[in-house]
């Protein structure tokens, strides 16, 4: 079965195993992906593409449920992330081939795949891949690790600033006057070692940052009105002038 959104791709790759003895079936991304394998069947071969279009996940989420299901998966993509593929091998994907592979190569390595045969990436470039992966996570969450000294009030900002809030719109959402709203930046910006709200945000999107569930697990409350003064230390209500 072929599970991708360059549907012409899929029909032309699927036509010509059908003419290699292989009963193969397209799937329409538009519609449930996974009931629409179930349906035809327990066991086989997935040929799955990373990137399913918008209103799908990406296609290594689909993955181990594919696996779930007694389905081997093949991953045939155009994406070149070598992260991504190692990711997928790393779910149980049994090879990762690239979509810019001469097409009689990719038929010959899915016919040998339907027929049992080993697919790249091998043993020692899948080592590679892994070892590659892991030293990319150790040093994502290095790179995150200043996220966590942000407070859950400061969390709220960076996260405001992302989606494009100004300060002044953050103060009145959050019902905090603006100049306690810049001081958060300000504390943003120290914590996370950079020297502007741009920076904060590049970084925040470079390392995949989210806020903490906790800092949304409270409405912000307003700040505390300040206090009258009153007309004399004394407390004394004011003389009436007669």
């Amino acid at each position: 079965m072929f599970v991708d959104d360059h549907h012409f791709l899929a029909e032309v790759l699927a036509s010509r195993l059908d003419g290699m003895n292989h009963d193969t079936t397209v799937i329409d991304v538009e519609q449930d992906i996974l009931a629409q394998i179930q349906a035809h069947g327990s066991e086989g071969l997935v040929v799955l593409d990373l990137q399913l279009g918008e209103n799908n996940p990406a296609g290594e989420e689909f993955i181990e449920p594919l696996l779930g299901l007694g389905f081997h998966v093949l991953v045939l993509s155009g994406v070149t992330d070598n992260h991504a593929f190692a990711r997928c091998l790393e779910l149980g994907a049994v090879g990762v081939l690239e979509k810019t592979a001469d097409f009689q190569s990719l038929i010959s390595l899915i016919d040998g795949c339907l027929k049992g045969e080993s697919v790249p990436p091998g043993g020692s470039e899948r080592a590679r891949m892994a070892r590659e992966l892991d030293e990319y996570r150790r040093l994502l969450a290095q790179s995150r690790r200043p996220f966590e000294a942000l407070s859950p009030k400061e969390q709220l900002v960076l996260e405001r600033i992302m989606t494009g809030n100004s300060a002044a719109e953050i103060s009145a959402e959050m019902f905090v006057s603006l100049a306690t709203v810049r001081t958060q930046i300000k504390s943003v910006t120290r914590k996370l070692n950079v020297t502007s709200q741009l920076q904060a945000v590049a970084l925040a999107h470079h390392v995949g940052w989210q806020p903490d569930a906790s800092a949304h697990g409270s409405k912000p409350e307003p700040e505390s009105p300040p206090r009258l003064r009153q007309s004399n230390a004394n407390n004394r209500s004011p003389r009436v002038r007669r």
